[in-house]
């Protein structure tokens, strides 16, 4: 009886190998949830293939007729999903070290008094990063619209073609792909070298997608790329030079 419940998988050997592999999962009830994490692993196999130089153009044709907004919606949120949890283990680390630290500042004064500092400065901690990782999943797809509806706008002004749907398609591809390599931009060092590393990359594919979206040429397309990456640079470079006047004052 016990032998039968907890039967092995069957081995890759197998000559009916994935007919037994399907009668074990609906057996367990896990065909639901397997053909899931396949669809999730698909998703991600096609980020990562539009990040290869050889590979953008081709899948941009490939998916052309595919281009759904909703679809971007989703992988945008789907791929927050690892900044947001990476987010709120952070600040769950920090609550839980922050908290034990008053507990025992405040403890030495009444115990009662450290348990309940420390517990409440570790609660509220984990709390705000509950509510930071909902914004990351809830923000980011909402800046990819805004922002790619800005870029959109401009290349419509230089003459573009394409269509408004396409581009954050393509868009939230490169979007995806970088929020699940978040965890190594934490490392010191390579960290940094990793962000330099991306913004410049993601730079290029965004350039690539509005001159092939757009059917622009090079100049108007980098046009396209570059002028919300200026503004956004003056405007920190006033606020910087404000800022500073002000404190010379």
């Amino acid at each position: 009886m016990i032998l039968k419940i907890y039967r092995p998988r069957p081995a890759i050997e197998d000559k009916n190998f994935w007919s037994e592999w399907h009668r074990w999962l609906i057996a367990r009830n896990l065909t639901g949830l397997t053909e899931l994490l396949l669809m999730v692993l698909e998703r991600i196999k096609l980020w990562f293939r539009f990040l290869e130089p050889s590979k953008t153009d081709q899948i941009m044709q490939e998916q052309k007729s595919k281009a759904d907004l909703k679809e971007a919606v989703i992988n945008v949120a789907l791929s927050s999903l690892v900044p947001a949890v990476g987010a709120l283990l952070l600040f769950a680390i920090i609550g839980l070290f922050f908290g034990s630290i008053a507990n025992s500042l405040f403890g030495s004064i009444s115990s009662e008094m450290g348990g309940v500092l420390g517990g409440a400065l570790g609660l509220g901690l984990i709390v705000f990063g509950i509510i930071y990782a909902v914004m990351i999943i809830v923000l980011e797809p909402i800046v990819l619209l805004v922002g790619q509806g800005i870029s959109f706008l401009i290349a419509k002004l230089l003459g573009g073609k394409g269509k408004y749907t396409e581009q954050v398609y393509f868009s939230s591809f490169v979007t995806s792909a970088w929020n699940i390599v978040f965890p190594l931009l934490v490392i010191p060092c390579l960290g940094s070298i990793l962000s330099i590393i991306i913004a410049v990359y993601s730079i290029y594919l965004n350039y690539k997608i509005i001159k092939t979206v757009h059917q622009l040429d090079r100049l108007r397309a980098a046009a396209v790329v570059l002028i919300p990456i200026a503004v956004v640079l003056a405007i920190y470079a006033f606020l910087f030079i404000a800022s500073m006047a002000s404190y010379s004052y």
